[in-house]
């Protein structure tokens, strides 16, 4: 789980337009078995604003 804990929020900064959902679909595409809400409860721990209100880095 912990590996879990720091790899959302780096696909989060990564790809500053996906949302929580996206980041859990693409979670699944790895294998990685983790509810919608556990992703979006890690993202709001960590500070993370929902994408829609990130700015891009590009």
């Amino acid at each position: 789980m912990r590996s879990i804990r720091r790899l959302v929020p780096r696909l989060a900064r990564e790809n500053t337009t996906w949302g929580y959902r996206r980041i859990h679909r693409e979670l699944l595409v790895l294998s990685v078995k983790v509810a919608a809400s556990t992703v979006w409860e890690i993202l709001h721990q960590a500070g993370i604003d929902p994408a829609p209100q990130r700015t891009a880095t590009t």
